[in-house]
C-alpha cells in the first residue's frame, strides 16, 4: 500500500483513473454526494468562473469542495477552449483534481480530472433523468454525439433500464455512427436510430439529453430554442439547451443541481458578454428553480408531479461530484500500489 509523506503527491493518470472505477460506481457515488450535499454532509462553494473573452475563446473554473463523510477536501481546476479541436486537434475540456488532507490541509494527490469530469457529468445527468422522467418513458434522444454526450447517454441507460430506443443526433454523421457503435457495444438490446435532424430526433421522445457547445461566445440563442416539445418530456442539459429567458416559459417544472451557483455563473457570463460583445442578456434568478436534485433524492422536494408536465433539468456542475469520484480512485490507487509518488514541497521544516 502506498504511503506518502508530507509534501508528496500521489499522481494518478487518465488511464489509471479510468481503470480504477466503473460507470456504475460513478453513478452511485454522484447520487450519494448530491444527497449528502442536501443533507449538509458536503460543502460546495460557488465556483469561480473565469472567462477569457474576447482575448481568448474559453474559460477556466475553480471548483472546491469538502466531503465530510470521507474526511477529505480538494479542488478541480477545469479549462474549456472552444477552438481547441479546430486549432490544435485536442479536446475542448481538460482538468486536474487536487485532494487535500483534512487535518493539515496539505495536498496528497493529483489526478487527471478530464476523465473524472466526463464520467461524473454523465452520471449527474443520469441522476437528473432517473428522478424526473415519467415512469412510462421508453424513448431517449441525445443531441450532440461527442465524448460527453456518449458518456452521458451511457450513464442514462444504466440508470433507466426501461428505455428501449435511443435517437442519436449530431451535425456530423461520422460522430453519430461513432457514438452509436460505442453505445451498442455496451447496450446491444437497445434500438439505436441516427440522424442529423434535431427536430426529428426530438419528436415524440420522452427524454432529451443535450451535449452541444455553441462556439460563438456572443450567441443569444440555443440549440433547443426552435424545438417544439410534447407534454411529458424531460430535458436534461449537459451543454447547450434552451435560452434562459425561454425555458421558464416553455417548461412546467425546473430542476437544478445548485440553483444559486448556476444563476451566479450565468450572471457573471452575461456581464462579460455585455462588456465584450455589447450583447444584452437578461440576468437569472434562483427563484425560477422549483427543486434541487439533492432535495428530490431525499424526498424533501418534488420534481415531476405528473406524466403530462414538461420538466427541464439543468446543472452548473458541482466540485463535490468530482471529488467523491476522485477520492474513490485515490483510495483504490493507494491500496493497489498504482500511481507515482512525487515530492512537490521539498522544504517543510522537518
Amino acid at each position: 500500500m502506498i504511503q506518502t509523506k508530507w509534501g508528496e503527491l500521489l499522481v494518478i493518470t487518465q488511464k489509471q483513473c479510468r481503470d480504477l472505477i466503473t460507470d456504475a460506481e460513478v453513478l452511485k457515488l454522484v447520487e450519494q454526494v448530491l444527497a449528502d450535499y442536501a443533507n449538509g454532509d458536503a460543502v460546495n462553494p460557488i465556483k469561480v468562473h473565469l472567462p477569457f473573452f474576447p482575448d481568448y475563446n474559453g474559460w477556466n473554473n475553480a471548483m472546491p469542495g469538502w466531503l465530510k463523510k470521507q474526511d477529505i477536501h480538494g479542488i478541480k481546476w477545469a479549462g474549456f477552449g472552444f477552438d481547441n479541436a479546430a486549432k490544435f486537434g485536442v479536446p475542448c475540456c481538460s482538468a486536474v483534481i487536487v485532494l487535500n488532507d483534512m487535518e493539515t490541509a496539505f495536498p496528497v494527490a493529483l489526478l487527471d480530472g478530464t476523465t473524472v469530469m466526463a464520467m461524473r457529468t454523465g452520471a449527474a445527468a443520469a441522476v437528473m433523468a432517473k428522478y424526473n422522467v415519467k415512469k412510462s418513458a421508453k424513448v431517449a434522444t441525445l443531441l450532440g454525439a461527442g465524448v460527453q454526450g456518449t458518456s452521458g447517454m451511457e450513464m442514462i441507460l444504466l440508470a433507466l433500464p426501461q428505455l428501449e430506443e435511443v435517437r442519436v443526433m449530431d451535425l456530423f454523421q461520422s460522430q453519430v455512427d461513432k457514438c452509436i457503435a460505442a453505445l451498442k457495444a455496451k447496450f446491444p438490446k437497445i434500438k439505436f436510430v441516427g440522424t442529423t435532424d434535431k427536430h426529428a430526433a426530438c419528436k415524440g421522445t420522452d427524454l432529451v439529453l443535450t451535449a452541444v457547445h455553441n462556439p460563438d461566445p456572443a450567441a443569444t440563442t440555443d440549440v433547443l430554442d426552435d424545438v417544439e416539445f410534447e407534454n411529458g418530456v424531460t430535458v436534461v442539459t449537459i451543454a447547450g439547451g434552451m435560452s434562459s429567458t425561454k425555458y421558464p416559459k416553455v417548461f412546467d417544472r425546473i430542476v437544478m443541481d445548485f440553483a444559486e451557483c448556476l444563476c451566479h455563473r450565468h450572471n457573471v457570463t452575461i456581464d462579460y458578454m455585455k462588456q465584450c460583445f455589447n450583447v444584452d442578456v437578461q440576468p437569472m434568478s434562483a427563484d425560477i428553480c422549483d427543486a434541487e436534485i439533492g432535495d428530490i433524492i431525499l424526498g424533501k422536494a418534488i420534481g415531476r408531479t405528473n406524466d403530462e408536465e414538461k420538466v427541464y433539468c439543468t446543472s452548473v456542475g458541482m466540485g463535490i461530484e468530482d471529488l467523491i469520484v476522485a477520492n474513490d480512485i485515490y483510495q483504490k490507487a493507494k491500496a493497489r500500489d498504482i500511481g507515482q509518488v512525487i515530492s512537490v514541497i521539498d522544504d517543510i521544516g522537518q
